[in-house]
């Protein structure tokens, strides 16, 4: 039980170092609505592009020697004005920032969606990096974008309205998208996998609680729990898990505890 539950805890140490926003070494280029294998053309257009407060047209490098502190940080702030695309165009760059060797960040339109990406520590182990999706972004007319990335969360205002109503947390349950062999789009189905994933991970921390006490609640991988998902990120700078890590840690804890009641409960006499 200790072990298992020590495991989780550096499992949950390494996820807030692998989440966090890489420090960018190499110089990047800017890239206005490129053409990338796996998209479609951006059937819209850009009008300007600024980090930190610098334009960025199409094509300028971005050593990281020669920007702000924060920038080598791995904090970003963009602006932007651009005309959306038709919405049907799905998997259409906006600009990205890249280079040979990998991409720091981009913005995509998926549908009505915004679609932003940025490089994180994992991508130096060949993992990927996690997507975020902010609605209803991509309507007619022209807009002016202001995203800002720091370790604990992604702002996004159009034409001075937050996107999905207010920041997007970086949360420990971006985790599993580092491991997936596809790009998530779907907020949606982002907090459902996150659930999913965390419920699959702490089963066994309820099971072997259960399995070394007689106590029915199994208090000890709560316990655990509430370190991996609270304590840990706010030691590491990021957010606190949200509902769909807590939900999915209680649900895994509860139905392993649960099972190996079940399977200790004394059959009934024939």
């Amino acid at each position: 039980m200790l072990l298992l539950s020590a495991a989780i805890l550096a499992f949950a140490a390494a996820s807030a170092w692998a989440l966090a926003p890489e420090r960018p070494t190499y110089v990047y280029w800017s890239q206005w609505t490129p053409l990338r294998t796996g998209y479609s053309a951006f059937s819209g257009s850009v009008d300007s592009l600024f980090l930190f407060g610098a334009a960025i047209p199409n094509g300028t490098p971005i050593d990281p020697t020669e920007r702000p502190a924060p920038y080598r940080e791995g904090q970003l702030s963009l602006r932007a004005r651009f005309t959306p695309g038709s919405p049907d165009s799905r998997r259409a760059l906006l600009a990205r920032a890249g280079n040979p060797m990998g991409e720091h960040f981009q913005l995509a339109q998926d549908g009505t969606s915004l679609v932003f990406r940025a490089r994180v520590n994992a991508a130096r182990l060949g993992l990927r990096s996690p997507s975020l999706e902010f609605r209803s972004v991509f309507l007619p007319g022209s807009h002016h974008l202001e995203l800002d990335l720091d370790r604990r969360a992604v702002t996004a205002i159009v034409d001075g309205t937050h996107a999905n109503g207010s920041p997007t947390r970086v949360t420990p349950g971006y985790v599993w998208q580092l491991f997936m062999p596809f790009e998530v789009w779907s907020r949606t189905l982002h907090r459902v996998a996150a659930c999913i994933f965390f419920s699959a991970l702490f089963f066994p921390l309820g099971f072997w609680d259960r399995s070394t006490t007689r106590r029915h609640v199994p208090l000890r991988s709560i316990a655990a729990g509430a370190l991996a998902l609270f304590v840990v990120p706010i030691f590491s700078g990021m957010s606190v898990a949200g509902w769909p890590e807590g939900l999915g840690a209680i649900a895994g804890i509860t139905l392993g505890a649960a099972l190996l009641g079940r399977i200790r409960r004394p059959s009934r006499p024939t």
